[in-house]
């Protein structure tokens, strides 16, 4: 999969006016792109803190979505709470891109516009009544091909636990990424608006493997682009 800085760049800040333009963006970080490893670049969320790499709590729980929260750890909260995460890191010498990391992270308490007037999404967070807690699974898209090894998919799914790894036929664009997210978890803004229905494509191959294709994976049927 290959695409520039500026590209990915340009994807995100397209993806935060849409949002924007269906009503369904509360707040944002702007995007960053920094210096990684082995002459790499990090195409990523702005942040003054230092950013998780990957939370070390194995399964995803109120601790982590305030982790996230508190250090403002996102590119977008849309207006139920939920954070949305992207990283890419690009090998810049030829544009490649070698790993991803899009994640959506439900707010785990559903709350009223009303209510945010007298109190902060982390104040409703840690004061809701136990059997008012959401226990909706963050989904996140990992694209690693360094780290491809038996049951541990080139691009794979995670639902709330490191060690669930749904594997995954090809890695994510970031509109690809959110068209998914805003078609299944946002039916009303998927049928009032057309703002997501088309996705850009960085040239992503099927990297299923037989087993992935056997034992179970998540796939888009060709043409993947509209």
């Amino acid at each position: 999969m290959k695409a520039t800085p500026k590209a990915i760049l340009s994807s995100f800040e397209s993806l935060k006016q849409r949002l924007a333009e269906c009503n369904l963006l509360r707040d944002w970080n702007g995007s960053v792109i920094e210096r990684s490893e082995r002459g790499r670049q990090r195409i990523t969320w702005a942040t003054t803190g230092t950013r998780p790499e990957l939370s070390d709590i194995s399964t995803s729980n109120i601790k982590e979505y305030l982790l996230f929260l508190e250090g403002r750890h996102f590119q977008f909260m849309l207006t139920d709470g939920s954070l949305i995460q992207m990283s890419y890191d690009v090998q810049t010498t030829r544009n490649e891109i070698k790993t991803s990391r899009l994640v959506w992270y439900p707010c785990p308490v559903v709350f009223s516009p009303e209510e945010l007037e007298f109190a902060t999404i982390n104040e409703l967070v840690l004061t809701s009544p136990v059997e008012t807690l959401s226990m909706q699974a963050p989904l996140r898209f990992d694209y690693s091909p360094e780290q491809e090894a038996e049951n541990h998919s080139c691009t794979h799914l995670h639902l709330g636990t490191e060690n669930f790894r749904m594997p995954v036929q090809r890695a994510l664009e970031p509109s690809r990424f959110m068209r998914l997210i805003i078609r299944t978890a946002y039916p009303k803004i998927w049928s009032e608006f057309a703002h997501f229905r088309e996705a850009e494509d960085w040239g992503s191959a099927d990297r299923l493997t037989d087993d992935d294709k056997l034992f179970g994976s998540l796939s888009w049927h060709l043409p993947i682009a509209l």
